[in-house]
């Protein structure tokens, strides 16, 4: 009558909404996949995935190589530390203490203490004001708004700040377009191959993914033009407010794009009348 998981008592069963796990994620458990909440008082570990319909909470970190994706919020007790090749998606807000070379899809909003060589896409506000409320490395793009206290680094390190637009919907095209172009190369490969029924087998099932993949492409570009068409203006909008802002950050509202070179304290970055001023 209830989505959960069973749990026998001795007595009877029981099912509950809420998936508890005690410790870490990892070849105790397994990956998980579940259909309401997911509580983790541990860590994801390397190389695991967690995949939850409702909230997900992890009390530790979720490390390197780890993936995590939440129908609901999903909170970080002591951050992401990931290694590039981690991905966190939320389908609602994301909190975590830190974010370290991971890519993020937020389509609500997302608070953390600190963003590390990030690839961020949120379809709602960055919040990096508590802790050191850093923002250095990487690409952070929000369709609202980003607060933080620092913005880039005294070395000029390239920082790059996006505003308005999809971030979401893009971020879904270009995993499409990289998917697409992967396939593209394994097709090429096997016509190259000597004839066989392996290869008459594995033709077929790369071409029906090819066309369900081109097929999927060409849906997200008829959905983001129709998108970009109802927003008009709106799609310009879009706002920076930090403490700091550092040499070599950049700031991208649009097809606009200025580079920062002098560091600018009580920084605020938007755009008017077709130009991105920094005040």
């Amino acid at each position: 009558s209830i989505p959960g998981h069973v749990e026998f008592s001795g007595r009877n069963f029981q099912v509950k909404p809420v998936l508890d796990i005690d410790g870490d994620v990892d070849f105790s458990t397994g990956n998980i996949k579940f259909v309401g909440d997911v509580n983790i008082k541990g860590d994801v570990i390397s190389g695991f995935a967690v995949n939850a319909m409702g909230n997900v909470y992890v009390g530790g970190v979720v490390e390197a190589g780890g993936t995590v994706e939440a129908g609901g919020d999903l909170t970080v007790a002591k951050g992401i530390l990931g290694d590039g090749s981690t991905v966190i998606r939320a389908a609602r807000c994301i909190f975590a203490k830190y974010i370290e070379n991971a890519t993020i899809y937020v389509r609500e909003n997302l608070q953390t203490d600190c963003i590390v060589n990030g690839q961020i896409y949120c379809d709602g506000e960055i919040q990096v004001c508590s802790g050191r409320g850093s923002i250095m490395g990487g690409r952070v793009w929000a369709a609202k708004k980003i607060s933080a206290s620092i913005v880039g680094s005294r070395s000029e390190r390239r920082t790059s700040i996006a505003l308005g637009g999809l971030p979401c919907t893009s971020f879904e095209r270009e995993q499409v377009r990289r998917e697409l172009k992967e396939l593209e190369i394994e097709h090429e490969r096997l016509e190259c191959q000597l004839d066989s029924p392996v290869k008459s087998s594995l033709l077929g099932k790369v071409r029906m993914r090819l066309s369900t993949t081109e097929l999927r492409l060409q849906q997200l570009e008829e959905d983001l033009n129709r998108i970009k068409e109802s927003m008009g203006n709106k799609e310009e909008e879009g706002r920076l407010e930090c403490g700091v802002a550092y040499a070599g950050t950049e700031i991208h509202i649009g097809e606009e794009m200025v580079r920062l070179h002098r560091e600018e304290r009580q920084c605020v970055a938007k755009m008017v009348c077709g130009e991105i001023i920094v005040m």
